[in-house]
């Protein structure tokens, strides 16, 4: 396709009916766009923490898989990452920017689960902010075409309105779908990796790892839950109400410890994570006297 022709494209997408766009012919278009460009795949590290949260005021949730990616029949409209019935496991860099991600507003019983990789993660981070521009051999088409992929994922859109979503959905399954299997990358036969992306509710200040739920149900762990309320969200901070903490789970099901002051310390080297032996295993190492309002801030931020 030729820069002439790309442009024509994004006219044309940028003029569709959303709602009654075809799915499947906006990611048939993504693909013939992103033929002989590039993207910056890398493994993360494997001390990296992921972060999800879950709003849940009528139910407790007592087992691992209540915390991750929903089941297929559960998603009935398009998000930032998926069309319907294609559930995908969103992770926030931090705590705090999982909060605001779901729009937790006062009063709000949060399940705020923390996960890492049992290896190094594939990741596509073509939304890094250098890319594809400092690349010297990169093309007129090729940098158009990663412009446009950054203007619609960065876009506001009305949580009611999911249709608006189709245009990230389709240019997510393209750029986390069809990859070589590769031992290097450990790219595996689903050929299957995950998308880093800016966070735009938390107005850029961190960022998003979305990832297709059969890959995180293979490559990531729980490590810890918190369960909270929010007391009071203000722009850009939550203020909350520890209310209990799990740091483990036993075939499947959280092991609730029945207090509130149990939060992971703050990681001093992301390096060089310390454990800690239960006697049944490992567990990140935790406050054992309750925590200040500094260090519940810091814990949300880190």
């Amino acid at each position: 396709m030729s820069t002439s022709d790309l442009r024509q494209l994004i006219r044309e997408l940028n003029r569709l009916d959303v709602v009654r766009a075809d799915y499947n012919y906006l990611v048939q278009k993504l693909r013939a766009a992103s033929k002989d460009t590039s993207i910056p795949l890398f493994q993360s590290s494997s001390t990296e923490f992921f972060f999800r949260a879950r709003i849940c005021n009528s139910c407790e949730l007592d087992h691992v898989s209540q915390l991750g990616a929903p089941p297929a029949e559960k998603v009935v409209g398009y998000q930032r990452c998926n069309p319907p019935g294609v559930p995908m496991f969103y992770a926030a860099s931090n705590r705090q920017t999982a909060l605001i991600e779901i729009d937790a507003q006062d009063e709000d019983i949060v399940f705020l689960s923390q996960w890492m990789p049992k290896a190094p993660l594939p990741i596509n981070q073509v939304f890094t902010s250098s890319f594809p521009v400092e690349r010297p051999e990169a093309s007129a088409r090729e940098i158009l075409f990663h412009s446009y992929l950054d203007t619609i994922f960065t876009r506001q859109i009305h949580d009611s309105f999911s249709d608006a979503y189709k245009l990230t959905a389709a240019a997510a399954e393209v750029l986390t779908t069809r990859f070589v299997e590769s031992t290097i990358w450990d790219v595996r036969v689903d050929g299957t990796v995950g998308l880093r992306y800016p966070s735009v509710a938390h107005t850029f200040q961190a960022f998003n790892t979305a990832f297709h739920a059969d890959f995180a149900k293979e490559r990531l762990e729980l490590v810890h839950v918190t369960k909270l309320k929010v007391v009071k969200r203000s722009p850009g901070h939550t203020q909350i109400l520890l209310l209990d903490t799990a740091l483990e789970a036993v075939d499947g099901f959280l092991v609730w410890q029945r207090s509130p002051i149990h939060i992971p310390l703050p990681i001093e080297d992301r390096k060089r994570i310390p454990f800690i032996s239960n006697g049944r295993a490992w567990t990140l190492p935790v406050f054992q006297h309750p925590p200040s309002e500094s260090d519940i801030d810091r814990f949300l931020s880190e």
